[in-house]
């Protein structure tokens, strides 16, 4: 009886049945609530050091004068300033969505970001997503 057993699993394993090949893919698995906020909490203190780092640069070159006051006679900084941050921000995320599907934080929880067909995301799917996470980065401050 082993034996018999033994040549239908080898015969089964040199002779496959074909697969159906039709547009059902498996479905892929959702990370919970505290695996994503958790990445994105990882996520958050990286970016945040690369605005640091950003505004550093802005510090280096307004010369002596607070970041109010120098807005004030540059008026178009401001602005300049706070459309390049965002433009990071696009960088930063979409390098890592379309390079790998996975940042920093979502490597740590072993999260990626594919598309329906499991395919890796483009630029122009990480915009999207990335549009999608923006308010949460730029709602206003109690001083502006």
């Amino acid at each position: 009886r082993r034996e018999r057993q033994h040549a239908e699993q080898s015969q089964v394993m040199s002779n496959p049945q074909p697969q159906e090949t039709g547009s059902q893919l498996p479905p892929l698995n959702s990370p919970g609530l505290f695996y994503r906020l958790a990445s994105g909490f990882y996520d958050t203190l990286i970016f945040m050091a690369l605005c640091m780092l950003a505004t550093l640069l802005l510090v280096v070159f307004q010369s002596g004068q607070n970041l109010q006051t120098f807005y004030v006679y540059h008026a178009g900084v401001k602005l300049l300033y706070q459309a390049g941050l965002l433009a990071l921000g696009y960088v930063f995320f979409g390098w890592f969505w379309t390079h790998g599907g996975q940042t920093i934080g979502m490597r740590t929880w072993r999260l990626r970001v594919v598309c329906m067909d499991g395919s890796p995301t483009g630029w122009r799917r990480a915009l999207i997503r990335y549009l999608r996470i923006c308010p949460f980065y730029t709602s206003p401050s109690p001083r502006d």
